[in-house]
């Protein structure tokens, strides 16, 4: 997972606002709430947007090692999910 991992997440870290959250087995995880609304607790709409982006960015460019990508808000912070492939071995 390990060059895996690194790919996606240097990618994020270049190419977005986003924080690294840190990884569940083969998940990892990327939080932001720049443009979160922290006294109401509500996402920011361009917050929603960039991970939409990213999210395809991320498909086009890492798409052969990307199992699945999840969205999800809370309060006034957005996740980025990425799960990657299972590493087949010989």
């Amino acid at each position: 997972m390990e060059n895996s991992a690194d790919c996606i997440i240097d990618y994020v870290e270049n190419n977005s606002y986003m924080n690294y959250e840190g990884h569940e087995g083969d998940e990892l995880l990327f939080a932001t709430r720049e443009h979160g609304n922290v006294g109401d607790e509500t996402p920011g709409q361009k917050d929603i947007q960039h991970v939409r982006d990213l999210a395809k960015e991320l498909r086009a460019t890492c798409g052969n090692i990307i199992r699945v990508i999840e969205l999800e808000s809370i309060d006034e912070w957005v996740h980025l999910r990425v799960r990657l492939n299972p590493i087949e071995k010989d």
